[in-house]
């Protein structure tokens, strides 16, 4: 971390299983909200429609919460605008139904 605030802006969240975008399955959250710009934004399909968490809170961070356990093949982050720079100390993290680590790294990080 580089100890400045950054708010997290994304415009889509993509979680694929088996071939499919299964996001929108989830429940999304995030640490704060501005704007109105909700934590379900990220995952309704739409990539001009955005979820931003405030720059006045650290660390901001976005959750999706699966229905149940699911085999994830590939997550894809598409920040919006200056959402960017706060992708660049960003850290992804995905967790079991017990919120024990199974992965985590940086984004565009997991490879096989």
């Amino acid at each position: 971390a580089d100890g400045k605030n950054r708010p997290l802006v994304l415009g889509e969240v993509d979680v694929v299983c088996d071939g499919t975008n299964i996001a929108a399955t989830g429940k999304a959250y995030q640490s704060t909200t501005i704007d109105n710009a909700f934590a379900v934004y990220a995952t309704d399909g739409a990539i001009d429609s955005i979820s931003r968490t405030s720059p006045d809170r650290s660390p901001s961070w976005w959750e999706l919460e699966l229905p149940r356990s699911r085999n994830v093949r590939d997550v894809r982050i598409h920040a919006h605008g200056d959402g960017e720079k706060g992708m660049e100390t960003a850290t992804l993290v995905l967790l079991d139904a017990h919120r024990r680590v199974l992965w985590s790294g940086v984004p565009g990080s997991l490879r096989e």
